[in-house]
């Protein structure tokens, strides 16, 4: 629909069945809680654990990269 390669694609994975898709996209995100990191060293490891704001993390990383500045 979008176009997208997966060199554009951003994910987040905290568990073992997430391994394979984190291996293949442009920005490979986990929490470092994660069994993943026995395994595979993503991009980008969360301050935070999963449930506990992981995903903010990870989309202020990407709001960061692009100087976006959301107003709340």
């Amino acid at each position: 629909k979008y176009n997208l390669s997966l060199s554009e694609i951003a994910y987040i994975g905290d568990d073992i069945n997430d391994l394979e898709a984190l291996k293949h996209v442009g920005l490979s995100c986990a929490p470092p809680n994660t069994p993943i990191l026995k395994y595979y060293k993503p991009d980008f490891i969360t301050i935070r654990k999963s449930g506990l704001g992981a995903f903010r993390d990870l989309a202020e990383l990407i709001l960061d990269s692009h100087n976006i500045k959301p107003i709340f």
